[in-house]
Parts: C-alpha cells; sequence; structure tokens
C-alpha cells in the first residue's frame, strides 16, 4: 500500500499539483517520504510519531483521500 501512496504522491509533487486542499499532515508526510520509498514505521520515526492507528488515521487516510 504505501509503494502505491509513494507513487502517487510523487506523480503530485512532480507535476506541482500540491495545493492549499492538502493539509498540513500530508505535507509532513509528503516531506518525510522526500524523493525515498519508505516503509511506515521508517515514516513514523522521521515524523516523531509512535501510535500507528493515529498515523493512519491522521496522515495516511488523508494522503490518499487527497489523492
Amino acid at each position: 500500500m504505501l509503494h502505491a501512496l509513494f507513487d502517487s504522491i510523487s506523480e503530485v509533487v512532480e507535476n506541482d499539483q500540491v495545493t492549499d486542499q492538502v493539509s498540513d499532515q500530508v505535507i509532513m508526510l509528503l516531506r518525510a517520504i522526500g524523493d525515498n520509498e519508505v516503509g511506515s514505521s521508517a515514516l513514523m520515526s522521521t515524523m516523531g510519531l509512535a501510535h500507528r492507528a493515529t498515523f493512519r488515521k491522521n496522515y495516511i487516510d488523508p494522503a490518499i483521500e487527497d489523492g
């Protein structure tokens, strides 16, 4: 799933489609991913997060919803 999310985010970033509609959490997620393919545990660590369910609810799900 993270691979698909990475591909989608990369496409958005490459096409400068990041808009004001993207939440602060999604922007933080994009910055943590950068140009790398990163697993969820590494992302959580980079972002200083420990609770997987909250990470998914507040970061991953909004990123998927924002396309």
